[in-house]
Protein backbone atom coordinates (compact mmCIF):
# COMPACT_ATOMS: atom_id res chain seq x y z
CA UNK A 1 0.00 0.00 0.00
CA UNK A 2 1.47 3.31 -1.12
CA UNK A 3 2.28 5.50 2.17
CA UNK A 4 0.20 8.80 2.83
CA UNK A 5 1.86 11.57 1.30
CA UNK A 6 1.65 15.32 3.29
CA UNK A 7 2.80 18.77 3.25
CA UNK A 8 5.52 20.02 5.57
CA UNK A 9 5.42 23.72 6.34
CA UNK A 10 7.87 25.31 8.41
CA UNK A 11 7.07 29.38 9.31
CA UNK A 12 10.91 30.80 10.02
CA UNK A 13 12.09 34.38 10.96
CA UNK A 14 13.82 35.63 8.66
CA UNK A 15 17.43 34.56 8.79
CA UNK A 16 16.81 31.49 10.77
CA UNK A 17 17.24 28.01 10.03
CA UNK A 18 14.68 25.01 11.12
CA UNK A 19 16.29 24.01 15.00
CA UNK A 20 17.63 20.02 14.33
CA UNK A 21 15.16 19.47 17.20
CA UNK A 22 11.86 20.19 15.32
CA UNK A 23 13.81 18.77 12.25
CA UNK A 24 13.79 15.25 14.11
CA UNK A 25 10.55 15.66 15.92
CA UNK A 26 8.53 15.50 12.53
CA UNK A 27 10.46 13.25 11.06
CA UNK A 28 9.82 10.94 14.01
CA UNK A 29 6.19 12.20 13.89
CA UNK A 30 5.80 11.02 10.23
CA UNK A 31 7.83 7.84 10.78
CA UNK A 32 5.77 6.34 13.49
CA UNK A 33 2.67 7.44 11.05
CA UNK A 34 4.01 5.89 8.10
CA UNK A 35 3.52 9.22 6.38
CA UNK A 36 5.83 10.59 3.88
CA UNK A 37 6.47 14.10 3.04
CA UNK A 38 5.85 15.75 -0.68
CA UNK A 39 9.52 17.15 -1.69
CA UNK A 40 11.29 19.19 0.09
CA UNK A 41 10.00 20.93 3.71
CA UNK A 42 7.58 24.19 2.42
CA UNK A 43 9.55 26.57 4.51
CA UNK A 44 7.91 30.18 4.80
CA UNK A 45 10.31 32.95 5.10
CA UNK A 46 7.98 36.15 5.06
CA UNK A 47 6.56 34.85 8.81
CA UNK A 48 7.94 37.59 10.26
CA UNK A 49 5.54 40.79 11.08
CA UNK A 50 2.91 39.13 8.26
CA UNK A 51 -0.51 37.71 8.79
CA UNK A 52 -0.33 33.83 8.17
CA UNK A 53 -2.77 33.92 5.03
CA UNK A 54 -1.01 36.53 3.32
CA UNK A 55 2.20 35.54 3.04
CA UNK A 56 3.52 34.08 -0.39
CA UNK A 57 4.97 31.12 0.27
CA UNK A 58 1.09 30.20 2.39
CA UNK A 59 -0.44 30.82 -0.77
CA UNK A 60 2.26 29.02 -2.76
CA UNK A 61 0.70 25.73 0.46
CA UNK A 62 -2.89 26.16 -1.07
CA UNK A 63 -1.61 25.96 -4.66
CA UNK A 64 0.68 22.66 -4.10
CA UNK A 65 -2.32 21.22 -1.96
CA UNK A 66 -4.26 21.31 -5.37
CA UNK A 67 -1.67 20.69 -7.65
CA UNK A 68 -0.43 17.15 -5.90
CA UNK A 69 -3.80 16.68 -4.43
CA UNK A 70 -2.78 16.60 -0.87
CA UNK A 71 -5.30 16.87 2.39
CA UNK A 72 -2.69 16.99 5.10
CA UNK A 73 -0.24 19.44 6.61
CA UNK A 74 1.80 19.08 8.87
CA UNK A 75 3.56 21.94 11.73
CA UNK A 76 5.87 21.17 14.02
CA UNK A 77 3.69 22.84 16.85
CA UNK A 78 0.10 25.69 17.35
CA UNK A 79 2.97 28.54 17.93
CA UNK A 80 5.56 27.52 15.21
CA UNK A 81 2.72 27.67 13.14
CA UNK A 82 1.84 31.37 14.21
CA UNK A 83 1.86 32.59 17.60
CA UNK A 84 -1.10 34.83 17.69
CA UNK A 85 -4.09 32.52 18.57
CA UNK A 86 -6.86 34.26 16.93
CA UNK A 87 -5.02 34.73 13.81
CA UNK A 88 -3.50 30.56 13.78
CA UNK A 89 -7.26 30.25 14.06
CA UNK A 90 -8.24 32.10 11.65
CA UNK A 91 -6.03 30.60 8.96
CA UNK A 92 -6.78 26.59 10.53
CA UNK A 93 -10.53 27.29 9.78
CA UNK A 94 -9.40 28.79 6.43
CA UNK A 95 -7.54 25.67 5.52
CA UNK A 96 -10.54 23.24 7.02
CA UNK A 97 -12.90 25.59 4.66
CA UNK A 98 -10.69 24.53 1.74
CA UNK A 99 -11.13 20.47 2.56
CA UNK A 100 -7.37 20.91 4.32
CA UNK A 101 -6.29 19.69 7.45
CA UNK A 102 -3.55 20.91 9.66
CA UNK A 103 -1.68 18.60 11.90
CA UNK A 104 0.97 19.54 14.91
CA UNK A 105 3.94 16.92 15.67
CA UNK A 106 3.68 18.22 19.24
CA UNK A 107 -0.30 17.35 19.37
CA UNK A 108 -3.52 19.18 19.12
CA UNK A 109 -3.79 23.35 19.19
CA UNK A 110 -5.45 24.33 22.65
CA UNK A 111 -7.42 28.14 22.11
CA UNK A 112 -9.21 29.43 25.06
CA UNK A 113 -13.29 29.88 25.05
CA UNK A 114 -12.54 33.74 24.07
CA UNK A 115 -10.65 32.91 20.97
CA UNK A 116 -13.34 30.26 20.05
CA UNK A 117 -16.03 32.86 20.27
CA UNK A 118 -14.23 35.13 18.31
CA UNK A 119 -13.87 32.52 15.44
CA UNK A 120 -17.68 31.74 15.32
CA UNK A 121 -18.39 35.16 14.88
CA UNK A 122 -15.53 35.94 12.20
CA UNK A 123 -16.32 32.93 10.35
CA UNK A 124 -20.31 34.19 10.01
CA UNK A 125 -18.81 36.86 7.94
CA UNK A 126 -16.31 34.74 6.05
CA UNK A 127 -18.49 32.01 4.70
CA UNK A 128 -19.90 33.81 1.28
CA UNK A 129 -16.47 34.03 0.12
CA UNK A 130 -15.04 31.12 1.25
CA UNK A 131 -17.89 28.88 -0.23
CA UNK A 132 -16.64 31.48 -3.78
CA UNK A 133 -12.94 30.57 -3.26
CA UNK A 134 -13.57 26.87 -2.64
CA UNK A 135 -16.05 26.78 -5.57
CA UNK A 136 -13.15 27.69 -7.64
CA UNK A 137 -10.65 25.31 -5.59
CA UNK A 138 -13.61 22.46 -6.91
CA UNK A 139 -13.75 23.32 -10.73
CA UNK A 140 -10.20 23.46 -10.96
CA UNK A 141 -9.17 19.60 -9.63
CA UNK A 142 -12.18 19.01 -12.26
CA UNK A 143 -10.21 20.78 -14.67
CA UNK A 144 -6.95 18.95 -14.09
CA UNK A 145 -9.02 16.08 -14.22
CA UNK A 146 -10.02 16.33 -17.32
CA UNK A 147 -7.01 18.19 -18.74
CA UNK A 148 -8.18 21.62 -19.13
CA UNK A 149 -4.99 23.48 -18.30
CA UNK A 150 -4.55 27.04 -18.17
CA UNK A 151 -1.03 28.74 -19.71
CA UNK A 152 0.52 28.47 -16.37
CA UNK A 153 -0.31 24.60 -16.29
CA UNK A 154 -3.35 24.46 -13.91
CA UNK A 155 -6.74 23.82 -14.09
CA UNK A 156 -9.15 26.06 -15.58
CA UNK A 157 -11.74 28.05 -13.88
CA UNK A 158 -13.27 30.37 -16.54
CA UNK A 159 -11.73 32.51 -19.03
CA UNK A 160 -10.95 31.56 -23.11
CA UNK A 161 -11.12 28.09 -23.77
CA UNK A 162 -8.31 26.15 -23.95
CA UNK A 163 -6.98 24.22 -27.09
CA UNK A 164 -8.29 20.68 -25.64
CA UNK A 165 -11.99 22.28 -25.48
CA UNK A 166 -11.50 23.79 -29.18
CA UNK A 167 -9.84 21.18 -30.99
CA UNK A 168 -9.01 17.45 -29.20
CA UNK A 169 -7.54 16.37 -32.52
CA UNK A 170 -5.15 19.13 -32.66
CA UNK A 171 -3.81 18.54 -28.99
CA UNK A 172 -3.54 14.47 -29.91
CA UNK A 173 -1.42 15.38 -33.21
CA UNK A 174 0.85 18.02 -31.32
CA UNK A 175 1.52 15.68 -28.88
CA UNK A 176 1.86 12.93 -31.04
CA UNK A 177 4.89 14.68 -33.38
CA UNK A 178 6.23 15.84 -29.83
CA UNK A 179 6.93 12.14 -28.95
CA UNK A 180 8.93 11.53 -32.50
CA UNK A 181 11.33 14.28 -31.02
CA UNK A 182 10.13 17.06 -33.39
CA UNK A 183 11.05 20.72 -32.16
CA UNK A 184 8.41 22.52 -31.42
CA UNK A 185 9.51 25.05 -34.43
CA UNK A 186 9.14 21.98 -36.52
CA UNK A 187 5.86 20.85 -34.90
CA UNK A 188 4.40 24.22 -36.26
CA UNK A 189 6.16 24.06 -39.80
CA UNK A 190 4.63 21.05 -40.06
CA UNK A 191 0.73 22.17 -38.42
CA UNK A 192 1.18 24.97 -41.04
CA UNK A 193 1.12 22.39 -44.31
CA UNK A 194 -1.75 20.70 -42.62
CA UNK A 195 -3.87 23.63 -42.44
CA UNK A 196 -4.29 24.47 -38.83
CA UNK A 197 -3.57 27.81 -37.62
CA UNK A 198 -4.12 29.74 -34.65
CA UNK A 199 -7.36 31.47 -33.62
CA UNK A 200 -6.02 34.48 -35.52
CA UNK A 201 -5.86 32.59 -38.29
CA UNK A 202 -1.77 32.65 -38.48
CA UNK A 203 0.78 29.94 -38.45
CA UNK A 204 1.25 28.87 -34.97
CA UNK A 205 4.31 29.76 -32.72
CA UNK A 206 6.91 27.66 -30.82
CA UNK A 207 5.24 29.09 -27.78
CA UNK A 208 1.62 28.23 -28.65
CA UNK A 209 2.79 24.78 -29.44
CA UNK A 210 4.10 24.77 -26.04
CA UNK A 211 1.47 25.69 -24.10
CA UNK A 212 -1.02 23.15 -26.39
CA UNK A 213 1.48 20.25 -24.54
CA UNK A 214 0.38 21.51 -21.40
CA UNK A 215 -2.83 20.52 -22.33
Amino acid sequence: MAKKQVIVYHPLVQGNEIPLDQKRQINRFLRQRGWTSQGKHLIDRDAENVAVVQRRTFRNLLQLTEEKNISTIVCHSPKIFCPNPLERGLATNLLREYGLFLIYATGEDQLDIETQHLLQIISIYQKPGLKLETGRRRRRRKSVTEGNLDLRGRGKVGGRKSYKEIDTVLVEKVKCLRKKSFSLRKIADLLEKKGYTNGKGNKFNPSQISRILLQ
